[in-house]
């Protein structure tokens, strides 16, 4: 019974001292969800990306180098201007896993997203044609950091092999030239060798990006 008494003694007076700074609990305790939500949904634009990167030079006590595809190496050129949520790490010139203390701290600092670089799109390297390597861009050296990104024509590869509604949307947005149309062209045989399917939706691709280019042409004012 005393135990009782003296937990409810106990309540009524940790009662007594939140209740004057409740609204300070409140809005703190609001700011943490909204801190939180905007955390989780965060997005990179060129320049935010270029700043975690530079962070991320500066802050690994050993030199490494990256190459990144995707659209990221899209922002970094200024052939697109959307935001990202992630830098896809073609290649490291380390094991990756070795950059990620390095990788989250940057995450705090910069409030990246989470995740914000990452190697996921290395299951999909298979496409990239061996001489890739001859068309990288390369960025400044970045503290103990080299950047380079895949080359438009490779860009324009692999997101027509993904296909996804953000990857077309990308393709219209970058024009994609004759050229680098027919690069692509040129790549699917080898993909269809293992993935026919895969290869036959490339080829449609192509034609409706074709298209839709054509018809802008056709549209825009001369």
């Amino acid at each position: 019974m005393r135990t009782t008494r003296e937990f409810g003694d106990g309540c009524s007076t940790l009662r007594q001292y939140l209740r004057p700074h409740a609204y300070g609990i409140r809005r703190i305790a609001i700011t943490l969800v909204i801190g939180y939500s905007l955390y989780m949904t965060a997005q990179m634009t060129s320049k935010s990306l270029q700043s975690a990167l530079h962070r991320l030079g500066m802050t690994l006590r050993e030199s490494a180098s990256l190459t990144l595809g995707g659209s990221a190496a899209l922002l970094l050129t200024g052939a697109l201007d959307r935001l990202t949520d992630d830098g896809d790490v073609v290649e490291s010139s380390v094991d990756f896993a070795t950059l990620l203390d390095a990788v989250r701290q940057v995450e705090v600092v910069e409030l990246a997203p989470p995740g914000w670089l990452n190697t996921s799109i290395q299951a999909y390297t298979h496409v990239l044609p061996a001489d890739y390597r001859a068309r990288l861009v390369h960025l400044p050296r970045m503290g103990r950091l080299d950047v380079s990104l895949l080359g438009r024509p490779d860009v324009i590869l692999m997101k027509t092999y993904a296909h996804r509604p953000r990857d077309l949307q990308d393709l219209l947005a970058v024009a994609p030239t004759e050229q680098e149309l027919a690069f692509v062209e040129q790549c699917i045989p080898r993909i269809a060798l293992k993935e026919p399917d895969r290869a036959a939706m490339m080829h449609a691709v192509v034609g409706d990006v074709r298209a839709a280019l054509a018809a802008h042409t056709r549209d825009s004012p001369q």
